[in-house]
């Protein structure tokens, strides 16, 4: 049962002007909680039941983010009957006499909108559950991921898949899309991302049920972003979670038909797990999931991290429950014939570049500060460095060692008792644009020292030549 009521827009309005007149809004909760974002207040922050509530925002918070109750008199103390009535009417809360009013969802800011979503665990008053299509909660650490490659800025025609809430084409279309489809495969996360989008008051949004490309076949978009199912499972016991038995099921299908669906020059952003196979690379991997068309993108590998999906069975193997370590040691021999070695999470995106070549690809690592204005400037760079006038360019534009590059050296230790030290080899390394590292001799580090961003490099290498710094044959 959904438990949500898509009201008339004017009833709409008035929830919305009651969450802003009880300050649940993303900045005034995250002032009082002393949270720099939603994100780090659904990580850290766990107030008490017993905690006494202050007021409407208060309320709101325990009822609708703590998924807590609140007993009747208390709550009509701070929200008064008729801002309960309101979010009776649309299906967010209920009453149970024994206990209270509850929540049959989430409701919670997130930016600059609202979302609904289910309740993260089975409902402790009714011991009710949203089942195997359960909306699944848009202020975890992944989502955070997913929706920081995403440019704020307008972006055309925006396609969402496995959109769930419809967070990302949500944030889109209040960003100045021309217009943003949210598609997912069930019902349930359709109509919620239909409740989100009545909720903003985002008409530039259509909320689609289908299966990935299906519902907007011969469309194209500007766009293409998704959060889809990743995790390694032999069946499908959550919708939003289960990938497949190599996880990568509903990725491979994503990339395959992204050629197909993106204009020349669209962008397509897709946060995942990809599993890195003995004999091969993850960027092959990549070139692989994509398939035929694989040379008609430019790639950008964003490493995020390692996923514990092979310590995840191998727990589970522990399980008293038969079919639960049944179906991990049925995934861990799938694995095995996969020569899976382990699996990363990763952001992957894909421009499409309409042009006679073959597309280039780039892996790289990010950082918590990574954006899509780093990923364009890796692009960027990427372009950039096709030009046959690329080295000249260089040459003569003013260099400047980055104020973030950190300096490793190793020593080992000497005879000469003036200098009882001998550097041996370092790493210089930086962490933006994105993080890199390249082993260095102590001559190299004192040669990159002395680029202050006065000179131009051709000048620059000149004196160093003329002092004797650098070899006169040196390219």
């Amino acid at each position: 049962m959904i438990p949500l009521q898509l009201r008339p827009d004017a009833e709409f309005s008035t929830l919305r002007a009651l969450l802003d007149r009880h300050a649940y809004t993303a900045d005034a909760i995250c002032v009082r909680t002393a949270r720099e974002s939603m994100y780090d207040l659904a990580r850290e922050w766990r107030p008490a039941e017993e905690a006494v509530l202050r007021d409407g925002q208060d309320a709101l918070l325990r009822l609708l983010f703590e998924g807590g109750t609140v007993a009747e008199a208390e709550l009509l103390t701070h929200l008064g009957e008729e801002d309960v009535a309101v979010l009776a009417r649309f299906g967010l809360i209920r009453r149970t006499p024994a206990v209270g009013w509850h929540a049959s969802v989430m409701l919670y800011p997130n930016g600059g909108i609202w979302l609904v979503s289910d309740l993260p665990e089975l409902d402790a008053t009714t011991g009710e559950g949203a089942g195997a299509d359960r909306v699944y909660y848009a202020a975890t650490s992944s989502v955070r991921v997913f929706l920081s490659t995403m440019p704020a800025a307008p972006m055309g025609r925006f396609l969402e898949l496995c959109s769930g809430t419809g967070v990302a084409a949500l944030q889109a279309a209040q960003h100045g899309a021309d217009h943003a489809w949210a598609v997912d495969i069930t019902n349930r996360s359709t109509v919620f991302a239909e409740f989100n989008r009545r909720l903003n008051a985002l008409p530039n949004v259509s909320a689609i049920e289908g299966d990935l490309y299906t519902p907007v076949s011969g469309e194209t978009f500007d766009w293409i972003v998704a959060h889809p199912p990743y995790v390694a499972a032999p069946t499908t016991e959550f919708i939003f979670r289960d990938g497949g038995d190599d996880g990568e099921q509903i990725t491979r299908a994503i990339l395959a038909d992204a050629y197909r669906h993106l204009v020349v020059g669209g962008t397509l952003i897709c946060t995942c797990t990809i599993s890195q196979r003995r004999g091969t690379t993850t960027l092959d991997r990549v070139r692989e999931l994509i398939g035929e068309h694989a040379d008609g993108f430019d790639i950008v590998y964003l490493r995020n991290g390692i996923a514990d999906a092979m310590q995840k069975q191998v727990n589970e193997l522990l399980s008293p429950e038969p079919e639960r370590s049944a179906g991990a040691m049925a995934l861990l021999r799938r694995f095995q014939q996969l020569k899976i070695e382990k699996v990363e999470l990763c952001t992957i995106v894909l421009r499409k570049h309409g042009e006679a070549r073959a597309g280039q690809a780039i892996h790289t690592e990010r950082n918590s500060s990574t954006t899509f204005r780093e990923i364009e400037w890796l692009i960027g760079l990427q372009t950039a460095a096709r030009d046959p006038d690329f080295v000249e360019r260089l040459l003569n534009a003013p260099i400047r060692l980055s104020p973030h590059a950190r300096l490793s050296l190793d020593f080992a230790v000497a005879d000469d008792i003036d200098a009882p030290w001998a550097p041996l080899e370092g790493v210089l390394s930086v962490t933006y644009p994105l993080p890199g590292r390249s082993p260095v001799k102590s001559g190299d580090a004192n040669l990159l020292a002395t680029f202050r961003g006065q000179h131009t490099l051709r000048s620059q290498m000149q004196e160093l030549m003329a002092t004797g710094m650098l070899p006169p044959e040196t390219e």
